[in-house]
């Protein structure tokens, strides 16, 4: 749906301050190195930035939401920063050797990504500066992004001479030249895009918080959160004239994102503000934002035309003997948005035909969760042959009419089921039901994992003992302000 009065807005995603020449040592080559590239991506940006904001004739222009103080390794991100990555429609990422190595860019990644996952409209652009190989990408962990998958931008050398070469190695009037040629390119890549009203997971999650957030007065909250006016008033006329980014949306963003020590501060105070129902509506909807959202984006099965953010299996295996995490993952895929995903518990399945007894178990289970009419839940008791395969294929078709109107996911527990549940045989009942994820607990180590392990997809990054009891311990506390 596209609002042609609202302005698109669009995230810069860069990696440190910008370059400063007083403060290099000229004479350590490393250093002066360093300083090119990081003048270089500031040249780029700020060309980019420039183009950008250009008055358009049509009357639709961009938003450019770009933090130009940037954070400090180890500094605490602002607010406003998780309210942006939450609202643009648009994201240029500038990839650098050092970008690569930022954790402020990795997690920017990791949201715009996991968006992108869930709604394919949103644009999202890699920039790769100089000679960056996508294989730097898995060497610093941001291979389970799949950035590689999404159309990129770069300079090559049939662009211009040295294109795609090392920045340190170019000239100041070589660099200014390779700027405008790459921003040039970055910029025709958002030619045509609209604004969007965009209607995904988390858009439709941060709403309805904020509708009950609204009811109460959030000052005491927001300093828990670490909010200040800045955060969420930076812009009045514009917040008043497109209704984003007010205080309440501000919260919601960082209840889902901020450390949990600063959720749980923020939600005892909720609790004393907030009517009772209203608070009980919200704590199981914070609970699984433990997380990890790189994790959690594996469970999307999102594509579009300008490349596939999207997993690779139905079979995803989770290193977890709990039924209560793979909830927690599903939710947080989801933002909780329950009842549009289904979450099946399918446990103790034993026979010899494993592979019709699981088919068979899960068909009974989606009929009944699904809410088919009776007459087709109960097609097998049809006495008349001809009557009951009829009942049998229209329930069938139904049923696959459903699956593919939502996300369904089947919890299968591999400690408590059978050694022959192997997957080959999973593998099987994927291709008989295949609008279904199976999350599989797989364990410790994924060692419940009987056969091929090249069909299943393991959810990274995996998770560790101490995370997983830490979250379980993190949930109870939450659940204990419901006593």
């Amino acid at each position: 749906m596209v609002t042609a009065q609202m302005p698109v807005k669009i995230f810069i995603s860069h990696s440190c301050k910008d370059a400063t020449s007083d403060q290099v040592d000229w004479g350590n080559s490393e250093e002066v190195a360093r300083y090119k590239r990081l003048s270089y991506a500031q040249l780029v940006r700020n060309k980019i930035v420039d183009g950008l904001g250009k008055p358009k004739p049509e009357g639709l222009g961009y938003r450019i939401l770009l933090d130009r103080d940037r954070l400090e390794p180890g500094d605490l991100w602002r607010a406003k920063l998780r309210s942006w990555l939450g609202i643009c429609q648009g994201a240029v990422l500038l990839l650098s050797e050092d970008s690569v190595r930022s954790d402020w860019v990795r997690t920017e990644a990791t949201i715009l990504t996991y968006r992108k996952a869930s709604c394919p409209e949103i644009l999202l652009v890699p920039v790769y500066l100089g000679d960056l190989a996508v294989e730097e990408l898995k060497k610093h962990g941001l291979d389970s992004l799949q950035l590689s998958e999404i159309q990129g931008v770069r300079l090559t050398a049939g662009d211009t001479p040295g294109g795609g070469g090392k920045v340190e190695a170019l000239s100041d009037a070589e660099r200014e030249v390779h700027a405008t040629l790459l921003a040039q390119k970055v910029i025709e890549e958002f030619r045509g895009l609209s604004a969007l009203n965009l209607d995904t997971h988390l858009e439709r999650w941060v709403k309805s918080l904020t509708t009950h957030l609204k009811t109460v007065d959030l000052e005491e909250v927001c300093a828990k959160l670490l909010i200040d006016d800045q955060d969420w008033s930076d812009d009045g006329e514009y917040i008043e004239k497109y209704d984003v980014l007010g205080r309440a949306a501000t919260v919601a963003y960082q209840l889902l994102s901020a450390d949990f020590s600063r959720v749980l501060d923020a939600m005892k105070v909720l609790r004393e503000l907030m009517a009772k129902e209203r608070f009980q509506w919200l704590v199981p909807r914070i609970a699984c934002q433990w997380v990890d959202l790189q994790a959690a984006q594996r469970l999307l099965r999102g594509a579009g035309p300008r490349g596939v953010l999207t997993r690779k299996s139905r079979l995803l295996a989770l290193n977890s003997s709990f039924e209560e995490t793979a909830d927690a993952y599903v939710n947080r895929a989801h933002c909780c948005e329950l009842p549009s995903t289904r979450i099946l518990n399918v446990n103790k399945l034993y026979g010899e035909e494993l592979e019709l007894e699981l088919v068979t178990n899960f068909e009974k289970l989606l009929v009944s969760q699904l809410n088919l009419p009776r007459k087709l839940q109960e097609a097998e008791r049809i006495k008349n042959q001809a009557r009951r395969e009829k009942l049998l294929q229209q329930r069938d078709e139904l049923l696959k009419t459903r699956l593919a109107q939502q996300d369904f996911y089947v919890i299968l527990d591999l400690e408590s089921t059978s050694e022959e549940i192997n997957t080959t045989v999973l593998d099987a009942v994927c291709q008989k039901q295949d609008d279904i994820t199976f999350l599989l607990l797989a364990g410790d180590s994924f060692a419940a994992i009987q056969g091929d392990t090249e069909i299943i997809e393991k959810v990274e990054p995996v998770l560790t003992e101490d995370t997983e009891q830490e979250a379980l311990a993190e949930s109870g506390a939450l659940g204990d302000l419901l006593d």
